[in-house]
């Protein structure tokens, strides 16, 4: 989720230096943010851009980078801000590639997607032809749930950020949120609410599938599918895959979601 309200100042963090061993790649690197989950990785949107470049077939580079570190390594590799707050000031975030056999470096999962597509064409097609405006109104309900699914998640979330990330974290996203991380969490009768929200939104979108399909187009999966998958990985990676949560999750809708985002792990 995106922090627009959140004050922007210098971190206390050295400036990004571009590793040695990336100066002469020939694969594209992608650049995620770590966290203290199995596998490092947890942010929907950077799982999402993984996810494009294994189902395209295309070698890539994992290059780990810190929150702190994400501004100062955006400015110093080219990458355009994801956000201009009503304020003009510009925000960066992750999934970021680069591509050395282009030279360009790209932000945005959505546009990352488009164009792995078009300097890829010989590869699966993320965003068939004709469907931009069809993904941008799925993105649009996708984003309601994501909004829905904040609350729950943001303090466990916080537990799971690295020591040299936790104090940006507590202050850009309590800036966003205007309370204390602590305030955020619901009572257990709210979160009660809240998750049946968020299963009767999944509920929507499952009936938006066909009734045996694994993606949304038929046989391939498309951006769609990814946006979807990437809140499930998301939720599955805060609350552990032991944990009551993604155990009610994973049941949901005959199972629909936890077959989805098993598909693409297997890709």
């Amino acid at each position: 989720m995106a922090f627009p309200d959140a004050p922007v100042r210098e971190t206390k963090s050295p400036k990004y230096e571009w590793p040695r061993h990336l100066l002469f790649s020939t694969m594209i690197t992608f650049y995620d943010i770590p966290f203290t989950v199995p596998g490092r990785a947890l942010s929907p949107y950077t799982w999402i851009t993984k996810c494009c470049l294994k189902v395209k077939g295309l070698e890539f580079n994992t290059e780990w980078v810190d929150l702190v570190d994400i501004t100062p390594l955006c400015k110093k590799i080219g990458a355009e801000p994801t956000i201009v707050t009503s304020d003009g000031r510009e925000m960066y975030t992750l999934p970021v590639i680069h591509d050395p056999s282009t030279r360009k470096t790209i932000s945005d999962s959505f546009k990352i997607a488009q164009y792995l597509d078009e300097a890829y064409p010989e590869t699966p097609r993320i965003v068939p032809p004709g469907t931009t405006s069809l993904h941008r109104a799925f993105m649009s309900a996708v984003h309601k749930l994501e909004a829905d699914i904040y609350p729950l998640i943001i303090a466990t979330t916080f537990a799971h950020v690295p020591e040299s990330s936790r104090e940006y974290f507590r202050r850009t996203r309590e800036a966003f949120l205007k309370k204390p991380l602590e305030e955020v969490s619901r009572t257990a009768d709210e979160a009660k609410e809240t998750w049946e929200k968020v299963k009767a939104s999944f509920a929507v979108f499952d009936s938006w599938y066909e009734k045996d399909a694994v993606f949304i187009g038929g046989k391939e999966p498309c951006f769609a599918d990814l946006m979807l998958a990437g809140r499930i990985f998301w939720i599955r990676s805060v609350f552990g895959e032991e944990s009551i949560e993604w155990k009610n999750v994973e049941g949901w809708n005959h199972g629909r979601w936890n077959k989805l985002l098993r598909t693409f792990e297997e890709k």
